[in-house]
């Protein structure tokens, strides 16, 4: 591919990592970032027919279509994913949080939970898993799940729940695979079953832009998201996901989130390097 000059690529990567920038808070150095960018790039020039990063440049300036931005976001949203990531994460949270406050509420109680950069839907489905493995006498019913990301095409899978043997392989035990999956012979995929779908309704949330609900939920989770954002917008959306959950509910970040410097007045009460965030009630 002619990609034009050294110059012309530049003034690409650095437009495009602005575009993503601005849309929705994910943050590429252009320097640090550069092949990650460039790759994406490649894709972008294939897909609309554009000779060299210079003319995608100039096809992009002259007017981005909803087509067009949706596939970009798309393109350069991070959706690495797989079921029961961080698998003690999940343990605790079942049996520090979820438990404890249904024990107290009682099992006719509801609990509801709001899943953010839920990708392709593995997480979801994970959490569901976890909460019915470790505590069986809880009706998955009870149960309500909104499930969220900017990617159109994670959220598109993640609704189906259809996924591939490599999918199912990462981090799926097989007694699970057999008890809430159904495999469908003709093109060698498995479907989540209803059981576990039927608890999930699914939307797309911009988490720098879209409003947030306030107090509705028992748990928010929002993992390795972070970790994409500059400080002031972590520190933002960190505030925002806090004031979405109510009295004695639960924020859950990724292990590998970082909050250094933000001056937060929240603690995490749980061991284990989990990041739970506990709004507790003075």
């Amino acid at each position: 591919m002619n990609k034009g000059n050294i110059l012309s690529d530049k003034d690409a990567m650095k437009f495009f990592a602005d575009y993503i920038y601005n849309e929705n808070g994910m943050f590429y150095d252009v320097e640090k970032d550069a092949y990650r960018i460039e790759e994406r790039l490649k894709q972008l020039c294939s897909k609309y027919h554009q000779e060299s990063f210079d003319d995608l440049l100039t096809y992009f300036s002259m007017k981005i279509t909803s087509e067009m931005k949706t596939y970009v976001i798309d393109l350069f949203t991070n959706n690495e994913t797989f079921f029961f990531r961080d698998m003690e994460v999940f343990k605790i949270f079942v049996e520090s949080i979820v438990k404890p406050y249904i024990l107290k509420k009682g099992l006719h109680t509801k609990y509801k939970l709001w899943i953010n950069a839920c990708s392709s839907g593995q997480e979801v489905y994970t959490v569901l898993m976890a909460i019915k493995e470790k505590f069986p006498e809880y009706p998955l019913e009870n149960i309500f799940i909104h499930a969220t990301d900017i990617c159109e095409e994670a959220l598109s899978k993640a609704k189906k729940g259809v996924y591939s043997n490599q999918d199912m392989n990462r981090g799926l035990p097989i007694q699970l695979v057999m008890k809430y999956f159904t495999q469908n012979e003709d093109d060698d995929t498995w479907s989540v079953k209803d059981i576990l779908k039927n608890q999930v309704t699914w939307g797309r949330f911009n988490l720098t832009k879209d409003p947030y609900p306030l107090g509705k939920y028992h748990s928010v989770f929002c993992r390795n998201v972070l970790i994409y954002q500059k400080k002031e917008n972590k520190k933002e959306i960190f505030e925002n996901l806090f004031a979405s959950i109510p009295e004695e509910g639960w924020l859950l970040l990724g292990a590998g989130e970082s909050l250094l410097g933000m001056d937060l007045p929240y603690k995490n009460p749980l061991p284990n390097g989990t990041m739970f965030f506990h709004k507790k009630s003075s």
